[in-house]
């Protein structure tokens, strides 16, 4: 899972996997924005098959927040 999300965050973010690091975030990243921030729900919801409710969504922050968000729905 870690992997995938990984590569949705490098993807929407447009950066190389050696620009990523696990302290992602919102409030690090300068091409983390709102239209990038929707990108990485839609396409985090594809990828896992999964639905996120609005008030997820605001919590999808960080890679860290991605990865709990995707555990607490069992995805693994």
């Amino acid at each position: 899972m870690e992997e995938k999300v990984k590569r949705v965050l490098t993807d929407s973010l447009q950066i190389s996997i050696s620009e990523f690091t696990p302290e992602i975030s919102i409030q690090n990243h300068v091409n983390w924005d709102s239209l990038s921030h929707l990108k990485i729900i839609v396409s985090l919801e594809e990828e896992f098959n999964v639905k996120f409710s609005d008030e997820e969504m605001l919590e999808l922050t960080s890679y860290e927040e991605i990865l709990k968000s995707l555990r607490k729905k069992n995805i693994t």
